[in-house]
């Protein structure tokens, strides 16, 4: 654009030396300007791209299982996929078995940066609606650990696909999942002081586990086979 607005601006003139002298500094300095709004751009691209296609991980493995209507997000921005009426979690899966993926593996997903794996983990709670749900029963009476900050606590607790887990705090709690990261970045719900909760993850072929972590003491027991 800069030269194009050079062009017409000295059409018709004549120039001397020190014109075209002037005239090229201005040229470099505009062509190293797009230079360097291209390559800020393609970087900027480049890590959407990933962080896009690490969300659509998350709606590959939740699969059959995934809330159709969830639409996928990176932080405060949605996924636009463009391949259907509605860039939905089920829009996505129908063009998948059409055309393929375009979302991490599994596999590449375990590879990949701290924050991107949180991104999966985020878009799979989300895509299968997983939440801490009330539960009429008590806790059961075996399998049962101290989960939470609190000293002698187990920090994280390992969960199962298809496994449910039930918990009791007496302060209440905020209840988070990982699964390929290393952080629990995925929240799930609360307790309330003295209500028991259950939290069921959907068998789903991949083996790596879930890890559920409480903000406050709980007790967590199994309420499924092991």
């Amino acid at each position: 654009m800069v030269l194009i607005a050079l062009a017409a601006a000295a059409a018709g003139l004549r120039w001397r030396r020190w014109g075209y002298i002037t005239l090229f500094i201005v040229a470099a300095v505009g062509v190293g300007s797009n230079v360097a709004l291209l390559r800020d751009g393609s970087a900027f691209l480049r890590l959407s791209a990933v962080s896009e296609r690490a969300a659509l991980a998350g709606i590959e493995i939740a699969g059959p299982d995934a809330n159709r209507s969830y639409v996928p997000d990176v932080g405060s921005l949605e996924v636009t996929l463009a391949f259907g009426p509605g860039d939905d979690a089920g829009t996505y899966l129908d063009a998948v078995d059409r055309y393929g993926s375009i979302g991490y593996s599994p596999e590449q997903v375990r590879g990949l940066p701290e924050p991107v794996r949180e991104l999966t983990d985020r878009s799979l709670v989300r895509a299968l609606g997983l939440a801490v749900s009330p539960s009429a029963k008590g806790l059961p009476h075996r399998g049962c650990v101290d989960l939470g900050p609190d000293p002698g606590a187990t920090p994280s607790l390992e969960l199962a696909p298809g496994q449910t887990l039930a918990l009791e705090s007496d302060r209440g709690a905020t209840v988070k999942l990982n699964r390929f990261g290393d952080a629990p970045m995925a929240p799930v719900g609360s307790l309330k002081p003295g209500e028991v909760g259950t939290l069921t993850v959907p068998a789903d072929g991949i083996p790596d586990p879930w890890h559920v972590t409480s903000s406050a003491s709980a007790r967590a027991c199994f309420a499924g086979a092991r």
